[in-house]
């Protein structure tokens, strides 16, 4: 009998020791869960974090795309307005000397025929 007490102790053992393997594993799947879950739940935050990004990109990249298309329109819109600086310029340059021959042809000129006006403006300008 003793022989079979002994494999009953010894299989008692194997049972006692499987049962702790058996624990410890149970526990280590649940740590493992745990950590599952604060996974799934960073990575939930992060691709939302991700999603914000990319539609604030998105809405830069338009701002930006827009600016881009008013800077080339203003440059545009410099250059003419220098060209017409450069004629308004050239034209106040002119004025005192147009001034003093239309003051001139007022005066002196009311009377006389147009075509002998004509060749005097001529003339003077």
């Amino acid at each position: 009998m003793q022989p079979l007490e002994r494999d009953y102790q010894e299989a008692q053992l194997a049972v006692q020791r499987a049962q702790e393997a058996l624990a410890s594993n149970e526990n280590e799947l649940r740590k493992l869960d745990e950590r599952v879950k604060e996974l799934q739940l960073k990575y939930k935050a992060l691709t939302g974090q991700a999603e914000t990004l990319r539609i604030q990109l998105e809405a830069a990249q338009g701002t930006l795309a827009r600016a881009s298309a008013l800077l080339e329109k203003l440059g545009g819109e410099s250059a003419r307005w220098k060209l017409r600086m450069e004629t308004f310029g050239a034209r106040m340059e002119a004025l005192p000397g147009a001034s003093l021959i239309a003051g001139l042809a007022t005066t002196t000129l009311g009377g006389v025929p147009e075509y002998d006006r004509n060749q005097h403006l001529q003339a003077w300008s």
